[in-house]
């Protein structure tokens, strides 16, 4: 009896740590380069200098709530990816806006 409950009690520390853990970290569930990607456009220009929102990269945020949204577009704007020639002073809101999300209050991009 002894070892089932100390195996018990290994496996349910072991879930807890890992639970912590996972807590601590929010990663956008999108493929960022993927993203980045269709922010830049075709040819590189960007979606955004256009006078577009973005539209088009909407299907990728799709069944994601305005939080994790918020933060894979702060990850493809700012992340340090592949494509650097999309304006990083671009507002998320104007992103948001064009999937009928809005930014969630007092949301700030990671440093």
């Amino acid at each position: 009896m002894a070892p089932k409950a100390a195996q018990l009690t290994l496996a349910l520390s072991l879930l807890l740590l890992l639970a912590q853990s996972a807590q601590g970290r929010r990663n956008c569930p999108v493929d960022v380069l993927v993203l980045r990607a269709c922010l830049s456009g075709p040819g590189g220009t960007s979606l955004l200098h256009a006078g577009q929102g973005g539209q088009e990269c909407c299907p990728l945020l799709g069944d994601l709530v305005a939080f994790d949204a918020a933060l894979c577009i702060c990850t493809a704007l700012h992340g340090r990816t592949i494509a650097p020639d999309i304006d990083q002073e671009v507002p998320i809101s104007l992103i948001l806006n064009g999937c009928d999300m809005s930014v969630p209050t007092s949301f700030q991009c990671p440093q």
